[in-house]
């Protein structure tokens, strides 16, 4: 695939490794050859991928320009199931190549699974890890015909989990899309409080449906 990208998409800006191909886990066979190049490449994103998959490509990936490691949805299983629920034995690891300069985005993640997401990165301490909290909630509190979406019941749905993640990562940078491909920090000079985040996602919501 990387090799084929090299040579036939050299401007490759975003490479997705999504559950749609799953199965190429079993493809990935360590090996001492090193990746072709992706020099433009800016954006490695994974949905759903499994733990394998992720830390092959963290591990090899070959890409002077990368900013950006995104992970949308939690990672699965080896049988594409999800990997949260898939065993009780201990979850695998995501390790985080040392020396790189990646922002770790979390988009379209619920709170539970960027939990459970978190709790695999080694190391986490110098993780750089920003997160789409919009992308947090369920497409029914984002629905706008939905009466329950109120402020205090959408505090009450953050809480917990907006705590845990700050205990866990005090330097995370809560952000929301601008443009495209574009994500900025919710406040540029401070991390904003979960009062004001509500107070986004609500007015976000007023004006999607206005």
């Amino acid at each position: 695939l990387v090799s084929d990208l090299h040579t036939n998409s050299p401007a490759l800006e975003i490479l997705e490794i999504s559950d749609n191909n799953w199965t190429s886990a079993g493809l990935l066979e360590p090996t001492s050859t090193a990746w072709a190049a992706l020099p433009r490449l800016r954006i490695l994103r994974f949905a759903k991928a499994t733990h394998r998959v992720i830390n092959t490509y963290l591990g090899k990936i070959n890409a002077s320009m990368l900013e950006v490691v995104e992970l949308v949805g939690a990672p699965i299983s080896e049988d594409g199931t999800s990997e949260i629920s898939a065993s009780t034995a201990e979850p695998p690891i995501i390790e985080l190549p040392t020396r790189t300069r990646w922002r770790l985005r979390f988009k379209k993640t619920s709170l539970q699974e960027v939990r459970d997401t978190l709790e695999t990165i080694q190391p986490l301490a110098s993780a750089v890890v920003e997160i789409d909290f919009m992308g947090l909630l369920p497409e029914e509190m984002l629905n706008g015909a939905n009466s329950n979406v109120t402020f205090q019941n959408t505090r009450k749905y953050l809480e917990d989990g907006w705590k845990w993640i700050l205990d866990r990562v005090p330097s995370v940078i809560w952000v929301i899309r601008k443009g495209q491909e574009d994500w900025v920090p919710l406040n540029r000079n401070r991390p904003p409080s979960l009062h004001e985040v509500v107070e986004y996602i609500l007015g976000a919501i007023a004006r999607e449906f206005a």
